[in-house]
């Protein structure tokens, strides 16, 4: 793709034609969007700026004379006709510039707007998650699952478990395309959910989230090679599933939609994934969308984009409505839960619960939790409550 003129790199070009950065060395020059430049042969400084078009997406380059001639100012072209120079010829400096140093993460920073700052140093500044916290261990998810993510999950004085959304990001320098995940909000899972508003008056649905700045992906990533790669409806399934599959968090990623979907979005991520090799034939990918018609949209417009891949990703449909419950129900039952396996569990509390004189309350209590999960069948409910029981134990 040919460049246009003014998106040629002019401080570049000219260190090429006998310019020499003033008072910055190597680095500074890669990641400064201010470069002053002299050439002694001329007794010439030039003033080079680094602008970034937002509608483009792409940087340019403009200039200006620092002797003084207010007139000396402008793109390359303007550089040109100042100087009475073919504007071919000087082009043709461009091919022999080597712009492989060109710092991309400093492009990179340019391009992210300052609220997303704003908020990156706000989600810093927290502090990390502990691995023993209350939130987290009442949904069965417990130190050996976040330790590898500890740095990336923060919490609040409130003790709210928060975790980073991430949005894709696409820039163009030098006629390449750059493509970057930056953070663009958080989203704090509260500990207590607000059953009234800021006037007091009680909610239609208990407030669970707040979300700080805009939705994107949740993202956790591990510090070791990408082996097993999770994508669910919330992080808090990503992190269930991580469990029921037992596998590895050094080499595990996960990521949730966030409660969204957006197909287009999810696919440029996805494509961003394979290209970095982070996805790819080798991969154990997982899908574990909510059990609800939405759910199953989602596994449908996913796997046909991991088809025309010819990458054939896992999938795990819950047995509860999602991935955290069926976590929670699988401590209760101590196996992973099916119709057969919780079957059998229920079957052998029953006979439990008849014979014993000392641990019916536990019992019960198990009882009592699997229906909060899963609801238990009107049938076996009956054959519970038939049971001679203590006055004080109330029906299922």
């Amino acid at each position: 793709m040919k460049k246009r003129p003014q998106n040629i790199p002019l401080h570049f070009v000219l260190m090429q034609m006998g310019y020499k950065p003033m008072n910055m060395n190597e680095r500074e020059v890669l990641r400064s969007r201010w470069i002053p430049l002299k050439n002694e042969d001329l007794n010439e400084k030039i003033m080079v700026a680094i602008k970034f078009d937002e509608k483009l997406q792409e940087p340019y380059y403009l200039y200006y004379n620092m002797n003084g001639d207010e007139k000396d100012r402008g793109n390359i072209i303007n550089f040109c006709k100042m100087r009475k120079i073919n504007i071919n010829h000087f082009l043709a400096q461009h091919s022999k510039a080597d712009f492989t140093d060109l710092d991309v993460e400093y492009l990179k920073k340019m391009q992210i707007p300052k609220s997303s700052k704003k908020l990156k140093e706000e989600f810093d500044e927290l502090n990390n998650v502990d691995l023993c916290n209350g939130f987290l261990e009442n949904r069965q998810i417990h130190q050996n699952l976040i330790k590898e993510y500890q740095d990336q999950i923060k919490t609040d004085s409130y003790q709210n478990v928060i975790f980073p959304n991430y949005v894709l990001n696409e820039i163009k320098a030098m006629g390449i395309n750059y493509r970057f995940v930056n953070l663009c909000g958080f989203t704090k899972r509260l500990k207590t959910p607000l059953f009234k508003d800021s006037e007091g008056n009680l909610r239609k649905k208990p407030l669970k989230n707040i979300q700080v700045g805009s939705k994107g992906f949740e993202i956790l990533k591990p510090k070791g090679e990408i082996k097993n790669f999770i994508i669910t409806e919330s992080i808090l399934d990503s992190l269930s599933l991580l469990d029921l599959k037992k596998l590895d968090p050094h080499h595990t990623l996960l990521c949730s939609t966030s409660g969204n979907f957006d197909i287009k979005k999810a696919e440029k991520l996805l494509k961003y994934f394979v290209d970095l090799k982070i996805l790819s034939h080798e991969s154990n990918i997982f899908l574990a969308f909510d059990n609800d018609e939405n759910g199953r949209e989602f596994y449908k417009k996913v796997e046909k984009y991991f088809q025309e891949l010819n990458i054939t990703p896992k999938l795990y449909i819950p047995f509860t409505k999602d991935c955290n419950d069926d976590l929670r129900l699988s401590k209760i039952i101590s196996n992973i839960p099916t119709a057969q396996s919780l079957q059998d569990f229920l079957e052998k509390s029953l006979k439990d619960y008849q014979e014993s004189k000392t641990r019916r309350n536990i019992i019960l209590q198990k009882i009592r939790q699997i229906d909060k999960y899963k609801p238990l069948k009107e049938s076996f409910k009956e054959q519970f409550n038939n049971i001679e029981k203590h006055k004080a134990i109330k029906k299922l």
